[in-house]
């Protein structure tokens, strides 16, 4: 299992944790992904803008797909993926057309 994180970049708590509800909906409409909303800050009333993912390998391909409908869906939106490997991404301004794009950034995200 691979362990990705995703945060919401710039937003406002309450725009987070709306976010955070929404694609973690639409994450697990893909199946095969486990998917748990958390805080971001531990001390905060933040409800969970922080999603935490779980999933296999062949899982990764839906959730690039997922995220780049997802973002289509709430343009303007900015997200930051942290991947197994501790690095990081931002995705912002993507199309569904991208999503070839994110699956490469969520398996190598500097590009290497």
């Amino acid at each position: 299992m691979q362990r990705f994180t995703i945060e919401f970049g710039n937003a406002e708590m309450d725009v987070a944790n709306r976010y955070a509800e929404d694609l973690a909906d639409a994450i697990r409409e893909l199946g095969e992904i486990r998917v748990e909303r958390t805080r971001a800050d531990a001390t905060s009333q933040d409800l969970g803008s922080l999603l935490v993912l779980l999933l296999g390998t062949p899982s990764v391909t839906a959730l690039a797909h997922g995220l780049a409908i997802w973002l289509r869906r709430n343009s303007g939106a900015t997200i930051e993926i942290t991947g197994p490997d501790g690095r990081s991404a931002v995705l912002k301004n993507v199309t569904s057309s991208d999503a070839p794009a994110i699956l490469q950034r969520l398996i190598n995200p500097h590009g290497e």
